[in-house]
């Protein structure tokens, strides 16, 4: 009995044919009379043990083995002479087998044949395999690296074990993520390629002092992390194909679930997924209480990667969407040395997108761009840099240039974010919608109408290929492609494309009210300029009640519809009953802002339209005196809301006989609608102008005048053309 040889001191070591010398030998240390000529715990016997490069036949032994001495511990008293053989250099396993499963060739397979139903799945799959047969090959040579740094006695048998554990961990994260994509579902596919560089990286397990310093599980934790860890993978791919709401749901009953096992470093690694998903659906305190407590447990578990990420999305949160911007720009010096101490260059790509973020919030152009340059410069230094990070920081550098009037610039850089997207991702990928999306806002912006919906386009072919016809993203993508046709002045064309998006915002499982109000909005728009008065006024009448079904009768959106309603009542002459609409729509505005704010002006000034429009230029000066006076106490910058105002005021000055008032109001309002592309602003004003010249006895100009302010009108469309009524019998009494 082993027993009986240790107390009698009999123990013999195994024969040298029986097994290799390095394992007599970490056998007979482990069977050491003394403590301190053992290993320092069994997982270092064990390292010990597996250590040797041996044939697959051999392997029962040695587990056999390790079983046994896992009995012995302190009993152990018996005194071991050792061989010479003892002496052998510490020598290392191959690690060809260690991987597992993690992307064998079976894996590898399943995965692909996963990807073979998508419309660009053999484009990611192909994205995705780089990554993943990268990082096996950077694994093969981490853990050669640390057993080469221990049989050269560089490192101790305990950092051996951290090394060796951390790559484990790496190895069962890269298991668990490829194992899931063996599913085929669809929602995991879409964020693959994006959340494979998400992976903790290889090197991480290189840095012994963090290692050293971070908290381990317990067995029982470790165990009830397995199930939780398959969640939080399954969690971060779905966050990274944009599905947040499907993200707040997984998440709510996983954050309990980590809670009860109380590991710190796997509960900051959920509560920050669970808050970037509740950024991206706007709910932004609870994110942000979500993200101060994944602060302090990623800072107190080392985990400073999880650090970093979460003091970028607080930054956004709490700076770019919530305006409190000193509070924001207090947690950069924190925020930057979490990711000055990560192991992985993301975590300050990550933080530093969100830092250029706040800053153009700011209009801070200078500092934005010093740190977009540095993500971009940060991601194009990886080997394998994540395509839509990269896209992404293109794209929010473009918009920076597009803020700062560099238009050329703005479009290049939105032009490679989806060359980007589209060559890593695939262009039925939903990310390359989303940067399709961008460009057409950029070419929009710029005046290239026919670009932007051409991109626009390029959007809904991709998420009509993720999420099928009927979905609020492809609703969205009909919106934006109807406001620039009818920005291009394709207002029949403009009205069946919000049709479209309304059908398909209503059959979309998930519902989004918002698109929806602003499609049906739009379309009465449309059809308020297209003269379609019955059409655009029921358009509005819905607008209204689905605003108020989404935020109340106190919502700020409902004033506006009471403007909106006016302007269909207006072109057809009820004057009387539009009146009622502005009122109410001013007195919302007075309830929500006080009586002095620009909005208010802009109130007053429509009803003082509406009562010249009545003839009552009594009534209408005082209203726009009101507005007037609202502006000066505001110190409000001259405007083309100014303009209007000045015209409205001077034509009243006019008929009450006092040109020189209405000398000096129109002619300061020529000098602020010298640039104006309004064509109902510019034919108010060649009407007024040409009334004060038929004062001055230059008919002829006036009367030019005046027709060209009803041309104008009549261009403008059926929306503005009862103002040329009073234009219109200007000129029957008044021949040149």
């Amino acid at each position: 009995m082993i027993f009986a040889a240790i107390e009698n001191g009999t123990l013999q070591a195994p024969a040298a044919d029986e097994v290799p010398a390095s394992v007599r030998a970490a056998l007979l240390k482990g069977l050491a009379a003394f403590p301190k000529d053992r290993h320092n715990d069994v997982e270092s016997l064990l390292i010990a043990l597996r250590s040797h490069r041996q044939p697959t036949r051999r392997r029962g032994l040695i587990a056999g083995s390790a079983v046994a001495l896992l009995g012995l511990g302190a009993a152990a008293t018996a005194v071991v002479t050792p061989s010479p053989e003892m002496t052998e250099p510490f020598d290392c396993v191959d690690a060809t087998d260690l991987y597992g499963e993690a992307w064998s060739t079976e894996r590898r397979s399943a995965v692909e044949a996963a990807f073979a139903s998508k419309a660009t799945g053999q484009q990611m799959f192909a994205v995705l395999d780089t990554e993943l047969q990268a990082r096996r090959l950077e694994w093969f040579s981490g853990h050669d690296a640390a057993c080469d740094a221990r049989r050269r006695d560089e490192q101790t048998d305990t950092t051996y074990a951290l090394r060796l554990a951390c790559l484990e961990a790496r190895q069962a994260e890269a298991d668990l993520f490829s194992e899931l994509l063996t599913t085929g579902d669809e929602r995991l596919l879409d964020g693959a390629v994006s959340s494979s560089t998400t992976l903790v990286p290889i090197a991480a397990c290189e840095d012994i002092e963090a290692l050293q310093a971070a908290p381990r599980a317990t067995p029982e934790q470790a165990k009830a992390l397995i199930r939780l860890r398959r969640e939080l993978t399954r969690a971060r791919i779905l966050l990274l194909a944009g599905r947040h709401g499907e993200v707040l749901e997984l998440m709510t009953t996983q954050i309990e679930g980590l809670r009860k096992v109380d590991f710190a470093a796997d509960l900051a690694v959920g509560l920050e997924i669970m808050a970037r998903a509740q950024m991206q659906l706007a709910q932004y305190q609870d994110a942000e209480a979500n993200l101060r407590e994944a602060l302090t447990l990623a800072a107190e578990s080392r985990d400073h990667g999880t650090e970093a990420r979460a003091t970028g999305t607080l930054i956004f949160i709490v700076g770019q969407r919530q305006k409190r911007y000193d509070e924001a720009l207090g947690m950069l010096p924190a925020g930057r040395a979490a990711a000055a101490r990560s192991p992985d260059p993301r975590a300050l790509s990550y933080l530093e997108a969100a830092i250029g973020s706040l800053f153009v919030s700011q209009k801070r152009y200078d500092e934005a761009r010093q740190s977009i340059n540095r993500v971009i410069d940060t991601l194009e230094g990886l080997e394998r840099p994540p395509p839509d990070e990269l896209a992404n920081a293109y794209a929010s550098r473009g918009e920076l240039k597009a803020a700062t009037g560099d238009a050329q610039g703005a479009t290049e850089d939105q032009v490679r974010a989806v060359k980007i997207v589209g060559d890593g991702l695939g262009e039925r990928h939903p990310f390359y919608g989303a940067f399709a999306m961008r460009l057409g806002m950029t070419h929009a912006s710029n005046g290239r109408y026919d670009d932007a919906v051409a991109a626009y386009a390029d959007s809904l072919t991709a998420w009509e290929a993720t999420y099928g016809k009927d979905h609020s993203s492809c609703a969205l993508a009909m919106l934006y492609i109807g406001i620039a046709q009818r920005q291009a002045g394709r207002l029949e064309e403009a009205a069946v494309s919000f049709a479209d998006g309304i059908g398909r915002n209503e059959r979309a499982p998930s519902k989004d009210p918002a698109g929806l109000i602003s499609l049906v909005d739009n379309l009465a728009y449309v059809r308020l300029h297209l003269g379609e008065w019955d059409a655009a006024w029921l358009g509005y009448v819905r607008a209204r009640e689905l605003t108020i079904a989404d935020g109340g009768e106190d919502d700020t959106r409902v004033a506006g519809y009471d403007r909106a309603l006016a302007s269909v009542l207006q072109p057809q002459g009820k004057y009387e009953e539009s009146l009622q609409h502005l009122e109410r729509n001013r007195s919302r505005l007075v309830s929500e802002h006080g009586p002095k704010h620009p909005d208010v002006a802009r109130a007053s000034a429509l009803i003082g339209d509406t009562y010249f429009m009545l003839g009552d230029c009594v009534t209408a000066q005082r209203h726009y005196g009101s507005a007037l006076r609202i502006r000066s106490d505001l110190e409000l910058p001259p405007d083309e809301a100014l303009a209007q105002l000045l015209i409205g005021s001077g034509q009243c000055d006019l008929a009450a006989g006092d040109i020189d008032a209405a000398r000096k109001s129109i002619e300061h309002a020529a000098t602020l609608a010298n640039d104006s592309t309004d064509q109902a602003l510019l034919a108010r004003l060649d009407f007024a102008t040409a009334r004060l010249r038929w004062r001055d006895g230059q008919q002829g100009s006036a009367h030019r005048l005046v027709l060209a302010a009803v041309g104008r009108l009549a261009s403008a469309g059926p929306a503005y053309r009862h103002r040329a009524a009073p234009m219109q019998a200007w000129l029957d009494e008044h021949a040149p």
